[in-house]
């Protein structure tokens, strides 16, 4: 009992220090807890933007040459090949997947009268592991897709609303991309990810 009645006169004798004591020790506290608040907001911001997408990947894309090479003139356009995709697998044998993607631009994709204007990407199977987005029906593009070259293609979510304002299963349907026609294997659910290649997926055809 002596020793909190000797607390008490401390702090009645020396209110100026002991208000600002507690002040102190109230503010550290508070700051603590907004920091640790704005951290675990701007952490999970951070992961909503690259929701699906492999953070630990990386992408080669070709460029122009920058050095003259046995006879040939520097500043030529050069673009990786199929051919060369085995030398790049022997080359990153530590990397769990590796993905190819081809570019195909903007192009008018139709089906019956709904036609828009989409961005086109031709992809290998792993491309669905690198940045991945549930599928809303069917399935993704396989092995067998490739080996056989299937004219076969998954739609983003935006292209699914827009050629089939009905809704459904779309599956098995045949759509017009340019001039050819693919026939539709899987439809995305819409993506939640700021970090993407080649438009955002849900306006992409692959």
């Amino acid at each position: 009992m002596d020793f909190f009645e000797e607390i008490w006169a401390t702090i009645s004798k020396n209110r100026s220090r002991s208000i600002l004591t507690g002040f102190g020790v109230f503010w550290g506290m508070m700051m603590l807890l907004v920091l640790v608040g704005v951290g675990q907001s701007l952490t999970q911001g951070i992961m909503t933007n690259i929701e699906g997408f492999a953070t630990n990947s990386c992408f080669i894309i070709p460029d122009r040459t920058r050095k003259a090479y046995k006879g040939l003139p520097k500043g030529r356009v050069w673009a990786i090949q199929n051919k060369d995709l085995p030398t790049i697998y022997n080359a990153a044998q530590h990397a769990d997947k590796i993905a190819s993607m081809c570019f195909g631009g903007k192009k008018d994709v139709r089906y019956g009268n709904w036609q828009e204007n989409y961005n086109i990407i031709g992809v290998t199977p792993e491309y669905a592991d690198i940045l991945y987005i549930p599928l809303l029906y069917g399935r993704e593009i396989n092995d067998i897709d490739v080996q056989e070259k299937r004219k076969v293609c998954v739609i983003g979510n935006e292209v699914y609303h827009k050629l089939f304002p009905e809704g459904g299963d779309p599956t098995g349907k045949l759509v017009h991309v340019g001039s050819m026609q693919f026939r539709v294997v899987g439809v995305k659910l819409k993506s939640r990810a700021k970090v993407y290649f080649s438009g955002h997926p849900d306006q992409q055809v692959q």
